[in-house]
Parts: structure tokens; C-alpha cells; sequence
């Protein structure tokens, strides 16, 4: 048997860590604005871009803040979001739904 035939071809699942260091460090310009990180602080005004639960007013164009988050360690050792928590800034009364705050995930 040949080396050739010996070996086998790996096959790679995912980016190569310089390759995905370097998206994390690019500008926001060079995606469209998409940034390659988030940096995230209480307070931060968001908007949601999909009507995720319109029977809650959770609505495409809701502006609301950021209140809190919980984040692990990811690949690359490096803190990966898994739910960010906001305060909806609502123009319809909080008693008729008596909810202010929502958990979105990842």
C-alpha cells in the first residue's frame, strides 16, 4: 500500500483560528456593516429586526435596552453570547400585557 492511499483526508469543520480572529477584528465596512463582534453594555438601545412574538408586541421595529446577558466560553476561548435580555420600550401599556422583560437566544 501505497502513503497516499495510507493517509486520510481530514475533513475541516469550521474556520481556522487566524482566519476567524482576523473576522473578529475586521471592520463593520467590509461586510455589508455586519460586525464580526459585539461589544455589549446595560443601557445599549437595540431594535428587533423579526416579528419573534407578536401576540407579546415583540415586533419587527421594537426598540427597547439592554439589561443583562449570559455568555459561556466558546471556541477560541473567547465569550460566546447564549441570551441577552431587554427591556422593551412599549407604547402600549405594561398592565394589559404585564410583561417587561423578554429573554432572547441564540
Amino acid at each position: 500500500m501505497t502513503k497516499t492511499l495510507a493517509k486520510k483526508k481530514k475533513k475541516r469543520t469550521g474556520i481556522r483560528r487566524k482566519k476567524q480572529i482576523a473576522l473578529w477584528n475586521a471592520p463593520p465596512s467590509t461586510s455589508d456593516h455586519i460586525a464580526g463582534k459585539l461589544s455589549l453594555c446595560i443601557g445599549l438601545p437595540i431594535m428587533l429586526r423579526h416579528n419573534d412574538a407578536t401576540e407579546l408586541c415583540i415586533t419587527k421595529g421594537q426598540e427597547g435596552v439592554v439589561v443583562g446577558w449570559n455568555a459561556s466560553i466558546g471556541k477560541h476561548s473567547r465569550l460566546t453570547l447564549e441570551t441577552l435580555f431587554v427591556q422593551l420600550v412599549s407604547e402600549i401599556s405594561e398592565s394589559s400585557y404585564n410583561v417587561s422583560q423578554h429573554a432572547v437566544t441564540s
